[in-house]
């Protein structure tokens, strides 16, 4: 530990002839150049503190460097044998480039596209970090590349002391320190290792769904049956997590820890959906974050011909509401209008949405709206009208008689399209839409 400087004196009032009397000038002068003697010798002790303190100061860098150097050569020998460490005696200097390092092992297991750092034996802080480009023999190519946002060669001059490492086995006391610094090279510490990390693990499906965060944020998950996706381990509070699911043609459950808001989550079957949740910790939630979405199209289907009805059958559940969409609706004869059904394991009676066609050729189009069709009643908002042109509008008004309300006991789970006594020409199309 450094030693105290020890105190020094503030010197007496210096004399000054010009301003002071002779008796007081005497007098001043005597006691100043009494206490210039203390002073002195107070300035030497001051200077041997200040040589002590940095003898010492000098003498714990040396242990220290000693200290690393011994502890870098116990790692050295304790990799000894790992076949993902090596020695090089091959003349290189400190450059970004392709160069090629004559490996003192045989037997060691780099390949091509593994991250390496290089390293002086005798000074682990000078380093470069590349890629290797390939192996042959004991030979060891690797590719160094630097530039202004990444100096992935650091030091100068031309050695021959290389060691060779798996960016994964580099010490790791040096690269908590180039951490603390702002430095770090290696792979999973960089901008770009960082996005690499990032790349989704994939799941196993089984009951239920395991997830350790720890081996990464981002998962895939394809199911294979109606498994339980669990609740994630190793979690931290305001993390954000991100789940790709494929349903596949299965319905999962959720563990508790997911909280999907007032309404479940509905997974279209044979689609990747992405489900992303932000813990927290005060609740021990995932609080799935549920960005808004537009109508998304469930189905699509167009008349083939002498049919008389569009149906469209388990309809999902995960939604909340409907869009019936009618493009070109035309019947065989001109005295049948456009219906519409709801039901769930049947269908209502068939309803109007619009009037009867003044003739064969006249063309329908409009919607119905469903608003909260997983209730047990509502209104079916909406309907069609003749538009045998384009650019045409058709007042609500005109459209008033149609509006319907509906009571169907769990939710609706089917709509038809139809018309009676009479059939669709082909080229009628009905879309089904949905929105969360």
């Amino acid at each position: 530990m450094p030693t105290p400087p020890p105190p020094v004196d503030v010197l007496p009032t210096a004399p000054n002839r010009s301003t002071m009397p002779a008796s007081v000038f005497v007098a001043i002068t005597n006691a100043f150049l009494g206490a210039l003697q203390g002073f002195r010798a107070q300035l030497v002790a001051l200077a041997a503190n200040a040589f002590a303190n940095a003898t010492e100061a000098h003498g714990d860098a040396e242990a220290a460097e000693a200290s690393k150097n011994a502890a870098l050569a116990a790692q050295q020998g304790a990799l000894g044998s790992n076949t993902r460490v090596a020695r090089s005696l091959t003349p290189h200097s400190f450059t970004a480039g392709s160069k090629t390092f004559g490996m003192v092992e045989a037997g060691r297991a780099f390949t091509a596209d593994m991250q390496v750092v290089v390293y002086r034996a005798s000074q682990v802080d000078a380093k470069m970090v590349g890629t290797v480009s390939g192996v042959v023999g004991q030979n060891l190519s690797a590719t160094f590349a630097e530039d202004d946002i990444s100096p992935y060669v650091l030091g100068m001059g031309t050695f021959t002391d290389w060691v060779i490492v798996d960016a994964g086995f580099y010490p790791q006391a040096a690269q908590i320190e180039e951490e603390r610094r702002g430095e770090t090279l290696i792979k999973s510490s960089t901008p770009g290792g960082r996005t690499l990390a990032q790349a989704p693990q994939t799941l196993t499906s089984a009951n239920p769904v395991a997830w350790d965060v720890n081996e990464g944020a981002n998962a895939r998950l394809t199911l294979t049956g109606n498994h339980q996706i669990g609740g994630p381990t190793n979690l931290k509070d305001g993390l954000i997590y991100t789940l790709d699911v494929n349903p596949a043609t299965y319905t999962p459950t959720w563990h508790a820890i997911w909280d999907f808001g007032p309404t479940a989550l509905y997974l279209p079957p044979n689609t990747w959906t992405k489900v992303r949740a932000q813990y927290n910790a005060d609740r021990g939630k995932l609080e799935v974050i549920r960005a808004p979405v537009g109508w998304i199209e469930l189905a699509s289907q167009a008349a083939p011909g002498g049919t008389s009805a569009i149906d469209f059958t388990n309809i999902p559940q995960g939604y909340s509401d409907l869009l019936i969409v009618i493009e070109g609706a035309k019947t065989a004869g001109a005295a049948s209008d456009i219906k519409l059904s709801v039901g769930r394991t049947s269908f209502s009676t068939a309803r109007a949405l619009g009037p009867s066609p003044s003739n064969a050729a006249d063309l329908f189009y409009g919607a119905v709206l469903i608003p909260n069709y997983r209730g047990n009643g509502g209104s079916a908002l909406g309907g069609v009208n003749i538009h045998n042109s384009d650019l045409t509008l058709v007042l609500a008004g005109t459209l008033q008689p149609y509006q319907h309300s509906w009571r169907v006991a769990g939710g609706i789970e089917r709509v038809r399209v139809s018309v009676s006594g009479d059939t669709l020409d082909a080229g009628t199309t009905v879309r089904l839409l949905a929105r969360p």
